[in-house]
């Protein structure tokens, strides 16, 4: 089953959408300032758990400020502990 990840900057979440372009899944964030972005939760309906969705929705957000001025912070624990792996993996 493909799904699709969209940013949807103006409403500050990503959304995982199926075929039909219904919403299965959502990161939602809170923008402090220009540089500082926080990850408020992660959620995938439950016919989608368990399949890496909500990884690939931290991912997504993750690459996406890669490279840019924007910190990332979480107060999802599902978030925290990727982002807490993924930085101690690329020092």
């Amino acid at each position: 089953m493909e799904l699709q990840i969209e940013h949807r900057s103006g409403e500050h979440r990503w959304v995982l959408l199926d075929a039909a372009r219904h919403i299965v899944g959502e990161l939602n964030y809170a923008v402090t300032n220009d540089e500082h972005w926080r990850i408020r939760y992660v959620e995938v309906e439950p016919f989608f758990q368990g399949r890496g969705f909500a990884k690939r929705l931290v991912e997504a957000i993750f690459q996406y400020t890669l490279g840019k001025s924007i910190k990332l912070s979480s107060s999802c624990s599902y978030a925290t502990a990727m982002l807490a792996n993924k930085r101690h993996r690329n020092r």
